[in-house]
């Protein structure tokens, strides 16, 4: 920019040395405003990097910190896969079990049933009985008979036993 006395000059104006000073007065603030505005800017530039330096200190933690996280993250989808595999095959297991389970108690009430008969029959076993004497001569019918002789007495639990007094 042209300071107030070159410009005054060249339009046929002169000025007195009051003018003359004035002018470079303000000149002189001019170039004072000048040199503390760029100061200022520089100041201000300074800050900005010093800001913009702070900020990339700062940033470098957050990114290994979200860098962290993803691979926390990762690992923990993995072990959720993981994790809904073994449910899945468990219940898996599970339904085989219980099929398992169904069937053994179907055996086992069938057991059970035939176990039951088994016993019933040992409660109440079939039994023989058989009693005898030998006389040459015995017409009794009907009454109790006394035996004076020896006496033949057989018992068991088998069926068709039979005695043989021969």
């Amino acid at each position: 920019p042209r300071d107030a006395g070159s410009s005054s000059q060249k339009h046929g104006q002169h000025g007195n040395s009051n003018e003359d000073s004035h002018a470079g007065s303000h000149h002189d603030e001019q170039g004072e405003a000048k040199a503390d505005f760029e100061s200022l800017v520089n100041e201000m530039r300074m800050e900005i990097t010093l800001n913009e330096e702070k900020m990339q200190r700062d940033l470098l933690p957050l990114k290994e910190n979200l860098t962290n996280t993803q691979e926390d993250l990762s690992n923990t989808k993995e072990t959720l896969a993981k994790t809904q595999e073994d449910l899945s095959n468990t219940k898996e297991t599970l339904a085989k079990t219980q099929e398992d389970l169904a069937n053994t108690k179907i055996d086992l009430l069938t057991k059970d049933q035939e176990l039951e008969k088994y016993v019933s029959f040992l409660k109440d076993p079939p039994f023989f009985h058989a009693c005898g004497a030998q006389y040459d001569y015995i017409s009794i019918t009907k009454q109790t008979i006394t035996y004076f002789s020896p006496l033949l007495y057989y018992s068991t639990e088998i069926e068709g036993a039979d005695m043989d007094a021969t």
